[in-house]
């Protein structure tokens, strides 16, 4: 039955948030993957040059540190500046200033 609801939706062109988050939660949790991803941006900024001799890196890791803050909405429900607000504890180290403030239009409006 389940399948047959799945194939339906599908034509529709829609997808149950169950299996969304299922498969974006592959592997690590979405929550492991933004903390290793800021982790990183850390280590590259205190341990080596690079992001003083290719200053351009900083807005990619930006970007993808946007792309996953709306990954971890999709699964979650809300943003990891919110976990506080939510009553929620979640292990995810804040966005390094170094990367500025998030640019998705949800956030910023």
């Amino acid at each position: 039955m389940r399948n047959l609801v799945d194939e339906f939706l599908s034509k529709l062109g829609l997808v149950r948030i169950a299996t969304v988050k299922e498969k974006l939660d592959f592997a690590h949790s979405i929550d492991k993957r933004l903390d290793e991803h800021r982790e990183l941006v850390v280590t590259l900024e205190h341990d080596t040059t690079l992001l003083k001799e290719q200053p351009w890196i900083i807005s990619h890791l930006g970007t993808q540190d946007d792309y996953l803050i709306r990954i971890f909405h999709m699964v979650h429900g809300f943003y990891p500046e919110q976990a506080e607000q939510q009553r929620v504890i979640i292990n995810v180290r804040s966005r390094p200033t170094l990367l500025g403030d998030c640019q998705l239009p949800e956030i910023i409006s």
